[in-house]
């Protein structure tokens, strides 16, 4: 009883604790003591966690030497593309309202398709396991995450909504719509008998955890970069957006890993075999959809003016100020 009072106290107090170290980093730096200090302690408690469930715990509340590497390799993938989901709609939020000068109805307006996609694509998610196994599916929806975060880098300090924020949104909604259900049954599939419900726990909490940590470390990294350029004389909203996009490329990464992981360490299932055309079925409406989302962002989301110093002054007014005339 005891120890899994420890382990209740631990678990929560660690990730708080890093997550409250990883954002001062982000104000007062990395190397500050105020950031060091929470890091390192929220390190130590989260190893005293697994120290104390792998080693001193009678009935551990996340029996380490039971995993399977199935049930691991699941919720690293899903640790990894939540840790960039997360950070996207604070993101886009702040872009939308910051620099485009969006009220709160219309950014909410711009993210009801998304979230629209996402509904209709999860409904058809498990149909799809079914027919073509989990990492078709899974490593699909990853690669259109991944597409979705590379277009939403290509914002600029003005220019649509709709064509920087709302189509790269959707095609990142249709991938986690994608990938959100064969996670799940990933884990549950790599889990022992038994431990079904253990698995879906660890999943949610790795979603969770990936969440909170990646939405501190991508923004603390983004405000890093917007200060930066703030303080050499960069205009706001160019600051701004140039520290969203290093936020974006990020996530972008970290859904590019976890689509590795996916096509490296999940297994082929049975349902993934048969007809060769079948098979590829999906994957070439994935690549369909990746370059037509691609193809309507790079033709519609142009400059919509001149860059800074391209414009002629030919025809215009010059003035002369005598040096000792005063107002």
């Amino acid at each position: 009883g005891n120890c899994a009072l420890t382990g209740v106290l631990l678990w929560p107090s660690g990730r708080l604790v890093l997550v409250d170290g990883v954002v001062e980093a982000g104000l007062l730096g990395w190397s500050a003591a105020a950031a060091l200090g929470p890091i390192l302690g929220g390190i130590v408690l989260l190893l005293a966690f697994n120290f104390v469930e792998a080693r001193v715990a009678s009935a551990p509340l996340v029996p380490f030497k039971d995993l399977t590497k199935g049930l691991g390799v699941a919720n690293a993938i899903v640790l990894l593309f939540s840790a960039s989901l997360f950070p996207m709609w604070f993101v886009s939020s702040l872009y939308l309202q910051q620099v485009l000068g969006l009220s709160p109805l219309s950014t909410g307006l711009i993210f009801l398709p998304m979230a629209l996609t996402i509904m209709l694509v999860a409904r058809s998610a498990g149909k799809l396991v079914t027919r073509f196994g989990v990492r078709t599916v899974l490593g699909g929806g990853l690669l259109m995450m991944t597409g979705g975060m590379l277009l939403f880098s290509r914002i600029g300090p003005s220019g649509s909504p709709v064509i920087y924020v709302m189509i790269p949104g959707i095609l990142t909604a249709a991938g986690i719509g994608m990938s959100i259900v064969p996670s799940t049954i990933a884990a549950t599939q790599g889990a022992r008998e038994g431990q079904a419900g253990l698995a879906s726990g660890l999943v949610n909490t790795s979603r969770q955890v990936g969440g909170g940590l990646g939405l501190a470390i991508l923004i603390t990294l983004a405000t890093q970069h917007t200060t930066g350029l703030i303080g050499s004389n960069h205009g706001v909203p160019q600051a701004l957006t140039s520290g969203f996009q290093v936020a974006y490329l990020i996530g972008a990464g970290l859904t590019a890993a976890a689509a590795i992981v996916t096509f490296a360490f999940v297994p082929r299932t049975p349902s993934a075999t048969g007809v060769a055309v079948r098979r590829l079925a999906l994957p070439a409406t994935v690549a369909v959809t990746l370059a037509g989302c691609a193809a309507v962002a790079f033709a519609l989301g142009r400059p919509h003016g001149a860059p800074i110093g391209a414009y002629k002054l030919d025809g215009t007014y010059s003035f002369v100020s005598a040096p000792s005339l005063h107002p």
